[in-house]
């Protein structure tokens, strides 16, 4: 992922998680914003257990 990108996701995410505490809806934040800013078709995964 190009450096810009990053920024933007984790910055977003940072935004995201003053308002938002369910990881569904932090998931489904992200996905929106990434879907905008570089089209469609990601996909978010967010929660403690993810990768275990």
């Amino acid at each position: 992922m190009p450096k810009d990108m990053e920024n933007n996701a984790l910055n977003s995410f940072k935004d995201a998680c003053q308002t938002l505490r369910e990881s569904k809806k932090l998931a489904s934040h992200m996905k929106k914003h990434f879907d905008s800013f570089y089209g469609r078709n990601w996909q978010c995964i967010v929660g403690r257990d993810f990768g275990r």
